[in-house]
């Protein structure tokens, strides 16, 4: 928020990690059980693993293991708008606002550097 927006990009992991912790301490059996319970299971996904931070929290950033066909099923049930077969797994509301661009860099097709490496910089 240091910049105008649609002149820079930061991403940051703290907030998908702290949505995680926030999981994991009010939901009964933690965010890995959460996810199965809500997500896995009804998509037939059986193996997954997700590494751990040293307090055992799932890094809800990062380290969600998939096998390509289960990653698929997570594609698909976006594109039908968060419902698998006749049951609505995700909210549509929900899906439609996590794909929905909100802002990005004015120059986003020219954030490689001249060796081809994407730059690292606070405006791109």
């Amino acid at each position: 928020m240091d910049e105008d927006p649609g002149k820079s990009y930061e991403y940051s992991n703290l907030s998908s990690f702290l949505l995680g912790a926030i999981l994991q301490r009010v939901t009964k059996n933690g965010l890995l059980e959460f996810a199965k319970t809500n997500l896995f299971d009804p998509l037939g996904i059986t193996d997954y693993r997700w590494e751990k931070n040293p307090q055992g929290i799932p890094k809800g950033h990062e380290g969600l293991w998939l096998k390509p066909h289960d990653m698929a099923k997570i594609g698909l049930l976006y594109l039908n708008q968060g419902r698998w077969g006749n049951q609505q797994i995700v909210g549509a509301p929900y899906i439609k606002d996590a794909t929905t661009p909100y802002s990005s860099p004015n120059d986003w097709k020219n954030i490689r550097n001249k060796d081809g490496g994407i730059r690292f910089l606070k405006s791109i």
